[in-house]
């Protein structure tokens, strides 16, 4: 579905396909040069003496003009060959950019499936470090665990956030680099990772 999105909506695409459009273009008009050229002519004279006696003539004069390309035909059919060689360049580049499009959109999917799976752990993580941070305080509290214990939990509960923070903003870039990746990242996804992040406190 991501790749069928980003094919339809991707930038890169739609310029691609835009300068195929223009070439193709080119192309009927290279050709079309060599068509038989037909002009169409009118033109109306009138003309008044000066002179005893008076005399006034109008004349009207109408014609076809048919024009016939006989001694460019080499040239034309270079103009053609070589209208014909851009289009068929710019038909490659729009397969290309849809295999990088395609290609991209996968991977931006597959990191974003990843992600969520990191993010998953790391917040498990970052709870297990809390309980065991409570434990050893209360053991501390009544004399079972030594200030060293607690130290050693509190730098392993902040070292377990520091990870779930990474694997937040991770999760975060692939959202978006799968959003980019499709051609639909829009201002409505960027207030939503503002949501995301001021609602994420310590894995929860």
């Amino acid at each position: 579905a991501w790749v069928k999105a980003a094919l339809k909506h991707q930038p890169l695409l739609a310029q691609a396909r835009a300068q195929l459009l223009a070439t193709e273009h080119l192309v009927e008009k290279a050709k079309r040069e060599r068509w038989p050229r037909v002009d169409l002519y009118a033109a109306r004279t009138f003309v008044r003496g000066e002179m005893l006696p008076d005399t006034r003539m109008g004349e009207w004069v109408a014609g076809l003009r048919v024009t016939m390309p006989f001694f460019l035909g080499g040239g034309l059919r270079a103009k053609v060959k070589e209208a014909l060689g851009v289009a068929l360049a710019a038909k490659h580049e729009l397969q290309d950019v849809e295999d990088r499009v395609a290609l991209a959109a996968r991977e931006a999917f597959l990191n974003l499936r990843n992600s969520v799976s990191q993010v998953q752990a790391a917040r498990q993580a970052v709870k297990s470090a809390r309980i065991s941070l409570d434990a050893t305080q209360k053991g501390y509290e009544v004399g079972t665990r030594t200030v060293v214990d607690v130290l050693d939990r509190v730098t392993d509960y902040d070292n377990a956030l520091r990870r779930y923070n990474l694997a937040l903003y991770g999760h975060i870039r692939a959202r978006v680099r799968l959003k980019q990746a499709a051609g639909l990242l829009s201002e409505k996804d960027v207030k939503s990772i503002d949501t995301l992040l001021k609602t994420s406190n310590e894995g929860d």
